[in-house]
């Protein structure tokens, strides 16, 4: 019965401190099975929320970041489209899911680190205001439009309205520009073939 005792009392003191009265309990020998019970309990309770708060960690500022741009630019597209200027499809690049950070205690400030946001690709970064952390996150955009393209090969002296249609394409890979109505190009013949 001693050793059983000495051996709860070691147990009671490698725990935290919470629990000297256990172990002073468990010399005198009174109430020694409530205080393993007690122990067992907050021994299971703490590795579990040891493993609940690495396994949290992880993904938290993570997931508070890809949900905050998920929201900005969200909120643009949606003006982009209202304004129609075309519908906005995005694709966030290098979010690592692993990061071991914890969640920002307030909301995300959130900037594009050029002005000209609205191209192939761009980037965001997502700062913390009240602690000492931030993400840059890469984003690709496609900004599909209906525009004017060429149904065939037009030769010199020829009208451009003739040899146009309307298709929709991800303006954001044209590079010398692009014409939307097939009023500004009415009367114009091509130049070269």
């Amino acid at each position: 019965m001693i050793s059983r005792l000495n051996k709860m009392n070691i147990q009671a003191k490698s725990t935290s401190n919470r629990y000297k009265n256990c172990s002073i309990l468990l010399l005198v020998g009174i109430l020694a099975s409530n205080c393993q019970g007690v122990l067992a309990q907050s021994n299971h309770l703490a590795s579990a929320d040891t493993d609940s708060h690495v396994n949290a960690s992880k993904t938290r500022f993570v997931d508070q970041v890809q949900s905050s741009l998920t929201a900005l630019l969200d909120k643009k597209a949606k003006a982009l489209k209202a304004q129609n200027q075309g519908h906005l499809i995005y694709k966030l690049k290098g979010l690592n899911k692993n990061l071991p950070m914890e969640r920002c205690s307030s909301p995300l400030n959130i900037e594009f680190l050029n002005d000209d946001w609205l191209r192939q690709k761009s980037h965001l970064k997502a700062t913390c205001p009240n602690e000492n952390k931030s993400l840059l996150v890469g984003v690709e955009f496609e900004l599909h439009k209906p525009i004017l393209v060429t149904t065939q090969a037009i030769d010199r002296h020829q009208a451009l309205s003739d040899q146009v249609v309307l298709k929709t394409r991800n303006v954001l890979k044209l590079h010398q520009g692009y014409i939307e109505n097939k009023d500004e190009i009415q009367g114009m013949v091509s130049k070269r073939n």
